[in-house]
């Protein structure tokens, strides 16, 4: 797998969920962290959303 670079801690901050006008849900998740690697706080988010394929 490979040697370890650190200690890195997260929180969950918040989920966000958005709808569009046809009806698609997306969500938004927002953490916050630190991490014993240069003093570098840490913060970051993901959205998760349903991508469309061919001609959906």
């Amino acid at each position: 797998m490979g040697n370890e670079i650190g200690k890195f801690s997260l929180e969950h901050v918040s989920n966000v969920y958005i709808q569009d006008a046809n009806g698609q849900i997306s969500n938004q998740t927002n953490w916050k962290g630190t991490s014993d690697v240069g003093g570098y706080s840490i913060r970051d988010a993901h959205i998760w959303a349903k991508r469309p394929y061919g001609n959906e």
